[in-house]
């Protein structure tokens, strides 16, 4: 047997033993991640549907001609925006992955060390990151076409299509962010963290400034118009762009052309994999001389570990008390030295940044309060979402990245009650400041009223601590002290359970919050009679208990699982 069937065959039985694993699970634990799942599957189909249907209903001969279906227009339109965020989402997405799995991961030790071609040790550690960086994309994005395809009425060649559209639509920025990765360890290892930061800093303003010019009619205030939304949504459209390959597929198989459906699927296939093939050479040249150069890189200078910054960023945990400070350190050391973890937060901060800086004033015509708290509500449960994101990729993680030291917590003289309340802590703080920040930010650019922004400073303020607690108190049920990768943490069942729970948790507090700047639209279907006033000590009142529960019983829940597992025996 070849090296890279024998790796092949060890991974399957590596899958089917923690598959197996699962049987030693609770089985409360698995009917509930099990259901949730599939709840928000349903979930985003119902929507999806409900969105699909409303474009069909808007009827034929908008244009002049009967053979012309507005509908139809903007629903391609639509998906090719679709297909098009995700695509750069997933290039993302891959090259944070390759870089945790190909460089960061203890695996990667024994298989330079193996009797096994560059090739092979790049195949193997490949396709564990693209799975890793695929199956959540795959799972959102799977109900959203399932949609388009009900509402059309598509043949089951379509449902086919579907399927076989995902593996070349998923493996071309996989290798393309494997190639970004090793070229890019080889050039930036050798310049040291300043002039790696320069060069991604000065890379991801130019990605950011031609996405911008080429979606600039997408930008608030750029007009409101027809023509001017079907103009701005063709700009994922091109020809030439991957992710409209990915679309032709869909579309055409949609309507029972074939022969369009499968050239397109054609060049979609051989462009990935002609990258692919070109990735496996880079790695053969590149990924052992990159690879060396960080293992090998020399170690800081005694006694520079308090300056710089992070020297000045520990400097401001000094009035902390023991063992507090010293975790807090600890932890903060550990992130910053994995590129793969900062990196990805300097990400969410850009993201942010993006979308707080796109905010623009509007002033409908109609009804300007009815929209206006409208914004305020989506603009709430938008920066509700990014924090649920944020606390489930960095938070959720803390307790297991203690790996095979953990054995040490339970010997030091600290509670587990102060380990988890030191991990809360550090989450809650960490992430107010970026969704506080977004928040009050995004409110000032929209120019909203004092209640409203008290309203949405109140939600997220509560939502950092309900949601820090969710994913630490998880995290300690769910401990993974085999693994090292952040990634592979996160998709497991406590992270996926921990994702859902956190989008329950907002949706259920942006229903309280639509209940309190819509209650005079509320008011007048159920012919109630409250004052302003009770209403909104009401809904910030029970947005402030359902905080509470989700952050006390999940911290409880994960200290008792500690207790447990006796992790000094």
């Amino acid at each position: 047997m070849n090296p890279l069937g024998a790796i092949f065959l060890a991974k399957v039985r590596m899958a089917r033993h923690s598959l197996a694993a699962l049987r030693r699970e609770s089985k409360l634990k698995v009917a509930l991640v099990s259901l949730s799942t599939l709840l928000l599957w349903w979930g985003g189909f119902w929507l999806s549907l409900a969105a699909f249907g409303w474009l069909q209903r808007l009827g034929t001969g908008f244009f002049a001609s009967g053979e012309i279906h507005l509908g139809s227009l903007i629903a391609a339109r639509l998906l090719s925006s679709f297909a098009f965020a995700l695509f750069v989402l997933l290039l993302f997405s891959n090259v944070l992955v390759h870089f945790a799995t190909l460089y960061r991961s203890r695996e990667v030790y024994r298989l330079v060390l193996s009797p096994v071609g560059w090739r092979t040790l790049f195949l193997v550690r490949f396709g564990e990151a693209w799975v890793l960086s695929s199956w959540a994309s795959a799972f959102l994005g799977s109900p959203f076409l399932m949609a388009y395809g009900w509402t059309s009425q598509a043949p089951v060649s379509f449902y086919l299509a579907l399927a076989l559209v995902a593996i070349p639509f998923t493996l071309l920025p996989a290798a393309l962010g494997a190639a970004v990765t090793v070229v890019g360890v080889r050039l930036l290892s050798g310049l040291g963290r300043k002039g790696g930061f320069v060069i991604a800093a000065g890379f991801i303003l130019a990605v950011w400034a031609l996405l911008r010019a080429r979606l600039a009619p997408l930008l608030p205030g750029s007009g409101g118009n027809l023509e001017t939304l079907v103009q701005a949504m063709g700009q994922t459209g091109q020809g030439w762009l991957p992710s409209q390959w990915a679309v032709d597929v869909v579309v055409e198989s949609a309507t029972g052309s074939l022969t369009t459906s499968f050239r397109a699927f054609a060049l979609l296939m051989g462009v990935a994999l002609v990258v692919l093939l070109v990735a496996m050479e880079l790695a053969r040249r590149y990924f052992y001389v990159g690879w060396s150069m960080l293992a090998g890189a020399p170690g800081r200078p005694k006694g520079s570990s308090r300056s710089g910054f992070l020297g000045r960023l520990e400097s401001l945990l000094r009035p902390l008390p023991e063992p507090y400070r010293s975790m807090s350190a600890k932890d903060l050391r550990l992130f910053w030295r994995d590129p793969a973890q900062w990196s990805q937060f300097l990400i969410f901060f850009g993201v942010m940044a993006v979308y707080a800086a796109n905010m623009h004033r509007t002033s409908p015509a109609y009804d300007p309060q009815f929209w206006r708290s409208l914004l305020t509500l989506l603009n709430g449960i938008v920066c509700m979402l990014v924090l649920a994101t944020l606390t489930t990729r960095f938070v959720f993680p803390l307790i297991s990245l203690e790996g095979r030291r953990a054995w040490i917590l339970g010997l030091a003289p600290i509670t587990y009650r102060q380990i988890l309340r030191q991990k809360f802590w550090l989450g809650v703080v960490t992430t107010s400041v970026f969704s506080l920040g977004l928040t009050l930010l995004s409110s000032l650019r929209l120019e909203l009223g004092a209640r409203s922004v008290l309203v949405s400073l109140f939600t997220v303020v509560v939502a950092n601590f309900a949601l820090s607690g969710l994913a630490v108190g998880l995290g300690a049920l769910f401990p993974n002290f085999e693994e090292d990768n952040p990634s592979r943490i996160v998709s497991g069942m406590g992270g996926t359970l921990n994702f859902i729970l956190s989008l329950a948790f907002v949706v259920l507090a942006g229903f309280f919050q639509a209940i309190i700047l819509q209650w005079s639209f509320v008011e007048s279907r159920l012919s109630w009679q409250l004052p302003d006033s009770w209403v909104l000590v009401g809904g910030l009142g029970a947005i402030a208990l359902l905080g509470a529960i989700a952050c006390w019983l999940p911290l409880k829940l994960g200290r008792e699982n500690l207790e447990q597992l006796e992790l000094a025996g």
